[in-house]
C-alpha cells in the first residue's frame, strides 16, 4: 500500500517545527539576580542602617539600569548605585526590599529584615517641693522596656554640677539605684535627671525639677517673774549682778564686781 499523498505535507510540518524549537532552544534568560545584605539588622530607634545589592547581577549583554529600595516604613528611593543609607525612627520590624532592574526593564526583587528597638519607657514619682535639710524621695522602680527587659538605670543628681569632671554637667552617674533619697542642705531650685537603659543600650532620659524651700521654725516666747531674796551687803564701789539666760530655766548666774 503506497502511503497517502496527503501526509506528506503534515510530516514536512511537524519537522520544520521541530527544527525550529531545536533552535529556540539555546536562547538564555536577561533576567537579573537581586541580592541586598544590612550592616545592621537589630537597631535602636533613630539609628541608621547601611543596605548593600552590588552583588546583584543581570546577564550579558544587559546591565542593571536602577535600584528601587522601600523601606517598610513609607519611606522609598531610587539610585543607580547599589548602596543606600537610611535612618528608622520608631521601633518595629521592618522588611527592606530592593527591586533591581535592568537595561531591558525586567526586574527581580530581594529583600531583609530590620528589628528596631523600642527605648524603655520612664515612670518617675517625686514631690515639687522640699524643705532643705528633709529628704525627697525621686522612685523611678515603675519604669519599663516594652520588648520586656530588664532596665538599669543612671542618677545626675544636679544639673548644676560637674561631678565626674567630663565638661557635661547632665552626664553624671551618681546613682544606679531605681530610686533615690536626695537630701538638700541649701534652699533654691534644683535640676537633674534620671536615664533608663535596657540590654540592648536604648536608653530614655527625663529631666527633673525640685524646689527646696527653707525651713522655717516657731519661737514662742514665755514671760516668766523670778522672784530672789538677797541677803548681804556690799562695800562701797561694790556692784552685784544676777543674769538669767532664756532656755536654762530658773538658772541664775551671780557676780561680785569690786
Amino acid at each position: 500500500m503506497k502511503p497517502s499523498r496527503r501526509c506528506l505535507p503534515v510530516a514536512l510540518v511537524m519537522m520544520m517545527l521541530s527544527t525550529s524549537l531545536v533552535g529556540c532552544s539555546g536562547l538564555s534568560s536577561t533576567t537579573p539576580n537581586a541580592r541586598v545584605s544590612a550592616d545592621l539588622q537589630e537597631i535602636n530607634a533613630g539609628e541608621t542602617v547601611n543596605f548593600d545589592a552590588r552583588e546583584s547581577s543581570s546577564p550579558d549583554p544587559t546591565y542593571i539600569d536602577e535600584f528601587r529600595w522601600e523601606f517598610g516604613d513609607g519611606e522609598s528611593r531610587t539610585t543607580k548605585q547599589g548602596i543606600v543609607s537610611h535612618t528608622f525612627n520608631s521601633a518595629g520590624n521592618y522588611e527592606v526590599e530592593v527591586t533591581v532592574v535592568n537595561d531591558n526593564g525586567e526586574v527581580d526583587r530581594s529583600s531583609v529584615s530590620i528589628f528596631v528597638n523600642s527605648p524603655p519607657t520612664i515612670e518617675l514619682e517625686m514631690p515639687t517641693f522640699v524643705r532643705a535639710g528633709e529628704p525627697a524621695r525621686l522612685d523611678a522602680s515603675s519604669s519599663s522596656d516594652p520588648e520586656g527587659a530588664t532596665v538599669e538605670f543612671m542618677w545626675d543628681f544636679d544639673h548644676g554640677v560637674d561631678s565626674d569632671g567630663d565638661g557635661d554637667k547632665t552626664n553624671d552617674a551618681e546613682s544606679s539605684s531605681s530610686y533615690v533619697d536626695l537630701v538638700y542642705e541649701a534652699s533654691g531650685n534644683r535640676t537633674g535627671s534620671v536615664s533608663v537603659i535596657d540590654d540592648k543600650g536604648a536608653m530614655s532620659t527625663q529631666t527633673w525639677s525640685l524646689m527646696v524651700i527653707s525651713r522655717t521654725f516657731m519661737v514662742v516666747w514665755e514671760e516668766q517673774h523670778l522672784e530672789l531674796e538677797w541677803s548681804g551687803y556690799l562695800e562701797q564701789g561694790q556692784s552685784y549682778e544676777l543674769s538669767h539666760e532664756p532656755g536654762r530655766g530658773h538658772g541664775l548666774f551671780r557676780s561680785m564686781q569690786p
